[in-house]
């Protein structure tokens, strides 16, 4: 027989907290931040990951409902309609002022993070059981310049790797 706890979080709901279960370090709001990549195609991203009810679901909304000019938001999509588990949304870290920005932002950079996601899922980093219930957002650079879509990718993929798993471990 556990004893049962009722808990107010942030959002006034009232979760019960089972003291026999194991505390996870996703049950709270975490942050990380990793660089990584070379010339044009330089990744860096800043995120913070937390579970349903914190401030990391409240600010994955207001980020995914409120655009505002040259900086949009999205969900991070492994294909078209296909978005990668947690939910990550990302926002551009620098205005977007010319046509092929887009291109660059919504394309490669996105499959590159919901595959760093992703990854981190079947690695164990994140764990499966709190997949459907964490939040990810995600601050994102693409430099205006870059241009190989291969390389965008891939460095955003290894950064958001990092970044998840800097948040996992405090750095």
């Amino acid at each position: 027989m556990g004893v049962t706890v009722i808990i107010r979080q942030q959002t006034g709901k009232h979760p019960k907290r089972n003291y026999g279960e194991k505390m996870s370090i996703f049950d709270n709001v975490l942050t990380g931040q990793a660089h990584y990549g070379s010339g044009h195609e330089v990744a860096n991203i800043d995120l913070i990951i937390g579970p349903r009810g914190s401030n990391a679901e409240l600010l994955f909304a207001k980020t995914l409902t409120r655009n505002h000019d040259g900086f949009t938001s999205l969900l991070a999509l492994m294909a078209p309609n296909l978005p990668c588990r947690p939910y990550t949304v990302m926002r551009n870290k620098i205005a977007i002022k010319h046509s092929k920005q887009p291109a660059i932002i919504f394309g490669p950079a996105q499959r590159g993070i919901a595959r760093g996601v992703t990854q981190c899922l079947v690695d164990g980093i994140i764990p499966v059981e709190k997949a459907d219930d964490l939040f990810i957002f995600a601050s994102v650079f693409v430099h205006p310049s870059a241009e190989d879509y291969s390389r965008i990718e891939e460095f955003n993929y290894q950064t958001m790797q990092m970044a998840i798993k800097y948040a996992a471990q405090g750095k």
